[in-house]
């Protein structure tokens, strides 16, 4: 199957054509695909929205936000910047990093939406290795699921098995 064919599958599956679908833009290769892939889909786009969260962890950030803006405009999809904080924490910075950008795009969801992110089977393998690593148990050995609540919608990740 081809992943204009996965997509598509994803859209049958999940997307109900009267809500929207948030795409998590950080404007590398992964997520660039996947919204390429959703806007040569039948998805119409005005249902589609991206969301670039800038950390500012990287002097490189507000390039890559305005990357995001030019394709999102070549592409004619509705586009945001969220910048945001790193929370002063004993957590490692990629954890404080996750939790801020999943708080920032969760104030994209409305009731039924749709986040997309584009990780995809090698990411999946290399959180299992991470949480073997670790020592995680049961639970942190299953890895990423494919799906699940989030806000008042739900986050899927359509290239995880790709």
């Amino acid at each position: 199957m081809n992943l204009s064919q996965h997509i598509e599958n994803f859209i049958s599956d999940f997307a109900n054509p009267d809500h929207a679908i948030i795409i998590a833009l950080s404007g590398g290769v992964d997520s660039v695909v996947l919204l390429d892939l959703l806007v040569n889909s039948s998805i119409n786009l005005q249902r589609l929205k991206c969301v670039y969260v800038d950390h500012g962890l990287s002097d490189k950030a507000k390039e890559w936000g305005e990357f995001c803006r030019d394709l999102c405009d070549n592409y004619g999809v509705i586009f945001f910047i969220e910048s945001v904080e790193l929370c002063d924490s004993e957590r490692n910075i990629e954890a404080n990093a996750r939790q801020v950008r999943y708080q920032a795009l969760n104030r994209h969801i409305s009731e039924g939406s749709i986040l997309v992110t584009a990780q995809h089977s090698d990411d999946q393998c290399e959180t299992l290795l991470l949480a073997l690593k670790r020592g995680a148990g049961a639970l942190g050995l299953s890895a990423m699921p494919s799906q699940l609540s989030f806000g008042k919608g739900s986050h899927n990740r359509p290239l995880l098995d790709v």
